[in-house]
């Protein structure tokens, strides 16, 4: 099969040079390698876009089959799991990118030049020569038997270089916009983006944290939550494990659930929001956002799902998700509005199976909104949990690979 393409087109191009032709030959195979790079590269990428509608489903699949009793471990469990995956697909993207996986950005649009990718092409170069036809009447080898007799002589290099390097110098200083300004703009911008970076590492790391405790209070305290908003909507109502029980009705409030559970520190979450907030807005104010955005991307897909990237988002970035005082309320009032009080009054008072009626709808919406907490508290783990990997790709970028020190070594 290799060896059928190869041979397809090097009887298409006998009229070429032969170093045109092993370059038409290489960039078939690179764009095979593309091709079929973007199949699985545009499978990771749909399975990355739906990562959290997935949690979603997880989640509430393991909310049926504990019957509503989910603990918090188990809970973190879903949302680590999800956010592992996350960054496994976001790696094998990347992998894939460098092998030409744009090339086809299934199904939406074709992107040829992604077949000029390194990787594509020295793909494309082990392909054609491994599959090349042995009684061809040339061989790859002669084509670079032919380079290396135009090669020039040492002697006439060392002449040359010189006048070489005196052109790129005149070149450099007598364009429009010297040479030498345009390198000093992108170092002076590289620069200031990243100390704009290292402050925003260093706040996304303090909303993580924050972060962190929130989800873990809401989905600890989802049922006192449920048992306020009924309390304040309903008085003389309380709801436990699924049930609201009337008071007027004969019934027992249930406390026990009730002692000594608050949510902690809700103002350190609106200072941390309002923080890395203010830092987006000033990624912006200086012009940097698409020069920080490029510096850092491999972390770019987690800052973009924590809700609080400096490219897409809009100044007030999803505070609401984050649940803080106000999305709870909104979450609460939506699922248990007034509507559901007047209608459960109204059919209360009806003589009959009416009332335990009544009461049964109530206590499916409370059990609904109980559910709904605990998603928005897994959901919030893992965008947390994109804080704490955006905040450690972006440390380990300002920190260097061994590389990068060596070349820092290397340069004083």
């Amino acid at each position: 099969m290799l060896t059928w393409i190869t041979t397809l087109v090097l009887e298409r191009s006998t009229a070429l040079p032969q170093t045109v032709s092993l370059g038409l030959t290489a960039v078939v195979w690179a764009s095979v390698v593309a091709v079929l790079s973007s199949v699985p590269a545009s499978l990771a990428r749909s399975t990355l876009y739906d990562t959290e509608r997935r949690l979603d489903r997880r989640y509430r699949r393991l909310f049926d089959r504990e019957h509503g009793f989910v603990s918090s471990t188990s809970a973190a469990r879903v949302a680590n799991r999800a956010l592992y995956e996350a960054s496994l697909l976001e790696r094998s993207v990347s992998v894939l990118d460098r092998f030409g996986g744009h090339v086809v950005f299934w199904p939406h649009a074709v992107r040829p030049f992604q077949v000029f990718r390194l990787g594509a092409l020295c793909a494309g170069v082990v392909l054609a020569v491994i599959s090349w036809p042995a009684e061809w009447s040339w061989q790859p080898g002669d084509v670079w038997d032919q380079w290396s007799a135009l090669m020039p002589r040492w002697d006439d290099v060392k002449l040359a270089l010189p006048i070489v390097l005196v052109l790129l110098g005149l070149f450099a200083v007598s364009s429009r916009t010297p040479l030498l300004d345009r390198i000093r703009a992108r170092d002076e911008a590289a620069k200031d983006a990243n100390r704009l970076l290292a402050r925003w590492a260093f706040g996304a790391a303090e909303l993580w944290e924050v972060a962190l405790r929130r989800a873990e209070d809401v989905h600890r305290l989802s049922g006192v939550i449920v048992d306020e908003r009924c309390r304040t909507l309903i008085p003389g109502t309380s709801y436990s494990r699924g049930i609201v029980v009337d008071l007027r009705d004969g019934g027992d409030i249930v406390t026990w659930h009730r002692l000594g559970k608050e949510l902690r520190d809700p103002q350190s979450l609106e200072e941390s929001m309002e923080r890395l907030r203010d830092l987006n807005e000033e990624i912006r104010r200086a012009g940097l956002r698409y020069v920080a955005w490029n510096l850092v991307p491999s972390a770019t897909s987690f800052i973009h799902r924590s809700g609080f990237d400096w490219l897409y988002s809009s100044p007030q970035s999803r505070s609401h998700a984050y649940l803080d005082d106000d999305g709870l309320r909104r979450m609460c009032h939506g699922w248990l509005s007034n509507w559901h009080r007047d209608d459960y009054e109204r059919n209360r008072g009806v003589d009959g199976p009416g009332a335990e009626l009544a009461r049964d709808q109530l206590s499916e919406r409370a059990r609904t909104l109980e559910l709904q907490l605990e998603v928005a508290a897994v959901m919030l783990l893992f965008r947390a949990g994109s804080l704490r990997v955006a905040h450690d790709r972006i440390s380990r970028r300002m920190l260097g690979n061994p590389w990068t020190k060596l070349l820092s070594v290397a340069k004083s």
